[in-house]
């Protein structure tokens, strides 16, 4: 799960870079240099550690009181720059910080996060009395101790604000830094502009380094499926073995041993192997993705469903379909019309090999964009059973990678136990 909080912080620094400015040119900044620096080291810091945290926990889910403490704590660090800052504003954190205090009380927070919110609420207090270098200090000591109570800065060596790798960051900071360096020195830039233009760069950085996890993770869910669809099919061929050996091979061998007898048992032979043809073409049917060329679209489905119901012989469901006269003439025309019969062979199948359905009721049409529309019906579903349907790793994820690759997009609804698949086709 992405952690979408992280791009509202991002808005958050613009933000605070965009005030920084305002100040200065309005000269309501703090004339301090050296608070001046150690409130913009102390938001690089807490913007490094909540970077770690979304690396750490991007796949839990972030509660409303952690999202809004992040965004409070480095809201009244940056307000401390401005040099009008009196009790009325530090009563407002305070407002809003009592606020938090109730809502940590009813939610189940982690140590680490109670710590960061106790040193929080110690430098909120601080303030009252001018105290704005130790209010700093005090709240991200805080953050600092929350985090290593929760994760131990375990996987510190491998954070790096920069999307490349760790090794080539340090001969680009070697060359950056003496860089600026030269640049705040020749221009005379005040202290304030300064820590204003590091600002704009670690945005910056965090944006890049955003975008380049997300991108990562997109990558990383997209070799799981695959690597999910690798089991899939060592599953189906596992069962499809199963079966060979016990369809198959056993009565081939009831066979020779019919035949092996001093008075060879010719009838009942017949009669094995009789059987065992109709299920060995029921099987080929079914596993074929072949089978059908030469025949028109509606014959296609008939003969999918006609192969799928004799692998199931136990389950009796209803399954009637309708396909319109459009939708038949885009099926000849369609240039994948084998994909598409797999679509509704896989679609067809998953409900009889997984579902307790007693009807399935499959619908081919076209949209507004002359797309083909599968609508599948079938009463084998549970209340909050969708989520386990699109989360599954066996065949659901096999059908999707499918639909997928005929450029379309599968839904799922629910409605009085009656599960409609919606699958639409690429053009």
């Amino acid at each position: 799960m992405k952690d979408k909080h992280f791009y509202t912080y991002l808005f958050l620094h613009a933000g605070i870079i965009t005030l920084w400015v305002i100040l200065d040119k309005m000269n309501k900044v703090i004339t301090h240099d050296g608070t001046i620096n150690l409130l913009s080291i102390a938001i690089l810091l807490y913007y490094f550690n909540l970077l770690y945290l979304h690396v750490m926990a991007s796949r839990q889910e972030t509660t409303i009181f952690e999202y809004s403490w992040n965004i409070l704590s480095i809201s009244f660090i940056a307000s401390l720059m401005y040099s009008s800052f009196s009790n009325l504003y530090a009563c407002v954190f305070l407002f809003f910080e009592l606020l938090l205090g109730i809502m940590i009380i009813k939610t189940n927070s982690s140590k680490g996060r109670i710590i960061s919110f106790l040193f929080g609420s110690l430098a909120i207090t601080m303030s009252f009395f001018n105290l704005k270098i130790l209010s700093t200090i005090t709240i991200l000591l805080g953050i600092f101790l929350g985090i290593f109570i929760d994760y131990r800065y375990i996987n510190l060596k491998q954070i790096n604000i920069l999307p490349i790798t760790q090794t080539k960051a340090k001969y680009i900071l070697v060359f950056i830094i003496p860089l600026f360096t030269v640049v705040f020195f020749c221009f005379g830039l005040s202290t304030l502009q300064i820590n204003v233009f590091f600002q704009l760069i670690m945005l910056l950085f965090e944006t890049f380094a955003i975008i380049h996890l997300d991108d990562m993770e997109d990558h990383y869910n997209e070799l799981t499926k695959y690597y999910e669809l690798t089991n899939y099919i060592a599953n189906e061929r596992d069962d499809f073995s199963r079966i060979l050996h016990n369809d198959v091979i056993q009565d081939i061998c009831a066979a020779k041993n019919l035949l092996s007898l001093r008075s060879p048992d010719i009838n009942n032979t017949k009669v094995i192997l009789s059987d065992l043809e109709v299920r060995v073409r029921n099987m080929m049917n079914f596993y074929s993705s072949n089978i059908f060329n030469g025949y028109s679209s509606w014959e296609h489905i008939e003969y999918i469903f006609t192969s799928i119901k004799k692998l199931y012989p136990d389950k009796n469901i209803f399954l009637d379909f309708n396909i319109d006269k459009e939708s038949m003439i885009a099926l000849k025309k369609y240039n994948n019309l084998n994909q598409t019969m797999q679509i509704i062979k896989e679609l067809v199948n998953n409900i009889y090999k997984h579902a307790n359905a007693t009807f399935i009721y499959l619908e081919i049409s076209l949209n507004e964009d002359d797309n083909i529309v599968i609508t599948c019906e079938n009463d084998g579903v549970k209340p909050g059973d969708i989520e386990s349907i699109r989360s599954s790793k066996g065949g659901l994820l096999f059908l999707t990678l499918l639909i997928k690759g005929a450029g379309g997009n599968i839904n799922y609804l629910e409605n009085n136990g009656i599960l409609t698949t919606i699958v639409v086709l690429g053009g």
